[in-house]
């Protein structure tokens, strides 16, 4: 049993009046009441990591004004969009390359492709991942005309018909239940960079976190600061490239599981081109939301975001 006490609603009003009592500046307290009232100030505190002191978190550092809260906000906003413009070409990208591998191996029909033995039958998650696709299968089926057309006219649905309807989640486990021939396979439809140590097993870990990531941005988390809580991407060769951050012992912690290594991920399934043209607009995001603030600079903004001051160099590599 909780003995803390139980947490109130409070007006706009009342968060103004808490909030100007830590140090906040409300220069436009309309304006301010105005986006209490549309925007849940449960999610806007989440981006005040930056505004707050090292020293005491209740605290706004000098001169900070709600602005500076909101700019945080609808720069994330803006970080998503960007990012999920890309995530989802590489959700289609990898859909795709799972559905050639599958359709040329296994054939079109689903009672047949989707038979346990033609994946790795060690695989403590293959009966739920094909029990999660063929439950997929029949709520889609009903609902969605290519598969009803499939299903209805020749009695089975080509997983390239069936894949459009899959969740990324979903793809995602499939990849990893599948025969290790076929996982390589699909490596080398997908992957542009040449991964020299654990290919597979990074491939996994980096479509996991695209996956993630994709989701997040979808459902309106917060991403610009994120670190993952179990899915780490191990160490890629743009790594050393970088001076990141590490433990005590030296071990390191920056860009395996936050926004440099979902960049760093992104990279494998991306060409430079495309590559290239996003981390210069993330930049261009960057320092434009940096140049609004009077509270932290852009050095800082990339440090909660745990991205290097040098980032944009990974266009070179």
């Amino acid at each position: 049993m909780n003995s803390g006490c139980p947490k109130q609603f409070k007006s706009a009003d009342e968060i103004i009046s808490i909030l100007s009592s830590r140090g906040m500046i409300f220069s436009q307290p309309l304006v301010a009441k105005k986006t209490l009232n549309e925007i849940n100030y449960f999610f806007l505190k989440g981006y005040q990591k930056l505004l707050v002191l090292e020293s005491d978190e209740k605290i706004y550092k000098p001169n900070c004004d709600f602005k500076e809260l909101t700019n945080l906000y609808f720069f994330d906003k803006e970080l998503k969009a960007l990012l999920l413009e890309f995530l989802l070409d590489i959700e289609q990208k990898i859909k795709t390359a799972i559905s050639n591998v599958i359709s040329s191996k296994y054939g079109v029909k689903d009672r047949i492709y989707l038979t346990a033995k033609n994946y790795d039958q060690n695989s403590p998650y293959l009966s739920s991942t094909l029990n999660v696709i063929k439950n997929q299968r029949k709520i889609y089926g009903q609902k969605n005309k290519a598969v009803k057309h499939y299903k209805d006219t020749y009695g089975y649905i080509p997983f390239y018909v069936l894949s459009k309807c899959l969740t990324f989640g979903t793809i995602k486990k499939l990849f990893n239940v599948m025969k290790q021939v076929d996982q390589d396979d699909v490596c080398n439809l997908v992957l542009f960079g040449e991964i020299p140590k654990k290919k597979i097993s990074r491939t996994k870990q980096m479509i996991a976190l695209i996956a993630d990531v994709r989701n997040m941005c979808a459902h309106d988390e917060i991403v610009f600061s994120f670190v993952h809580g179990s899915i780490d991407i191990g160490l890629l060769p743009e790594h050393g490239e970088f001076k990141l951050k590490t433990t005590k012992n030296g071990d390191l912690i920056q860009g395996r599981k936050d926004l440099f290594a979902l960049l760093l991920s992104m990279k494998y399934f991306m060409n430079r081109t495309d590559y290239n043209k996003m981390i210069q607009r993330i930049d261009a995001l960057i320092t434009k939301t940096a140049s609004k603030s009077t509270v932290y600079s852009k050095e800082d903004l990339l440090d909660t975001m745990n991205l290097p001051l040098d980032f944009v160099k990974i266009r070179q590599i």
